[in-house]
């Protein structure tokens, strides 16, 4: 773990470059010339030799690639997990506060780090999402690992197919993109204590995917939502409002926009009626309306809906075990 100021930091970011998964992205987003050009600007000091314009990217220079990230990935994991003195001491007043209080459970230092980043200096409001997940945690069998994420996902999946597009990390901006289709998730269905198990469940471990270290919890996340088609017959608040209180009011992420395509009257309605439990900050991060030639989900049902589910539930496994690695070995 290191320390230091946040122009420090930022400059130290600059300088050593983008996280490997940004490589990755880039690597799975175009086609040879689009990669080595993407390449050549993302990896400083990248040798020219590996890149090669025009041509289809040889064995030779994706072992050479592979060979660089797995080489860079300890530097890379470390830097994705600093912490500004600034931040260690608000997470360090929070841990204090969380110790005092008996009946509290003391958790991983990263989510301490997580607190602080969201929170700074509001230790009251920090501790009460302590003391909720620590509720939560009991009351809904939360077991807070990679398997359990990995298979609260895929039974979710199957209850729901379609609802989740992608979640997956973009190298652009920096932060993770959660798409998801508002009118394939029926909240009617979710009736049995089983099925509210599944779906808070649910709510939560996406959040812990796309946290996956204290870099992108700084960056936060943005929401993307499909909503053509959703109509009256898939209209539910109570269980909206529910999901809303339980996780996603409380989880500590910053939310940085979401955007929500094809809204019609229904989904225009609905987030109309949830508005006012949205906080002031996150009023202003929601659009309404935005338009796409067709449905989202032509772009990421490719090839069929079957093989996307899978690469998107192989991609949040993934983000969980990065998660839940970087909470064991995190100090403050």
């Amino acid at each position: 773990m290191n320390a230091g100021g946040h122009d420090e930091q930022q400059e130290q970011e600059q300088q050593e470059g983008p996280h490997p998964l940004e490589a990755a992205a880039i690597m799975a987003a175009g086609g040879p010339e689009a990669q080595a050009a993407a390449l050549a600007r993302a990896i400083p000091g990248l040798p020219a030799e590996w890149l090669q314009p025009g041509h289809q990217l040889s064995a030779e220079y994706e072992r050479h690639l592979l060979s660089y990230l797995i080489n860079n990935m300890a530097h890379h994991a470390r830097l994705v997990m600093n912490i500004t003195e600034e931040e260690r001491q608000q997470a360090l007043a929070i841990k204090a506060a969380v110790v005092a209080e008996e009946d509290l459970d003391e958790i991983p230092d990263m989510r301490y780090a997580q607190l602080a980043i969201i929170d700074g200096d509001d230790v009251e409001t920090a501790v009460d999402r302590v003391r909720h997940f620590q509720l939560f945690k009991d009351e809904y069998q939360l077991d807070d690992t990679a398997a359990q994420g990995s298979h609260v996902m895929r039974k979710f999946f199957n209850q729901h197919p379609n609802t989740v597009l992608s979640v997956s990390y973009n190298a652009i901006d920096g932060n993770y993109v959660y798409i998801y289709d508002q009118a394939k998730f029926n909240p009617n269905n979710i009736q049995t204590p089983d099925d509210w198990n599944t779906g808070l469940l649910y709510c939560y471990y996406p959040f812990q995917a796309m946290s996956p270290d204290l870099f992108s919890i700084r960056q936060g996340c943005v929401f993307v939502g499909e909503c053509d088609g959703y109509d009256w017959t898939v209209m539910n608040v109570d269980v909206v409002r529910r999901l809303w209180d339980e996780v996603f009011a409380v989880y500590p992420m910053k939310i940085c926009e979401l955007k929500c395509f094809n809204s019609g009257v229904v989904a225009n309605l609905l987030l109309s009626m949830l508005k006012p439990f949205f906080p002031k900050d996150l009023q202003r991060k929601i659009n309404l309306g935005c338009q796409f030639e067709g449905r989202l989900d032509t772009f990421y049902a490719v090839p069929t809906w079957e093989v996307a589910a899978e690469r998107t539930l192989e991609e949040i496994s993934s983000f969980l075990q990065r998660r839940y690695t970087n909470e064991a070995q995190f100090v403050l």
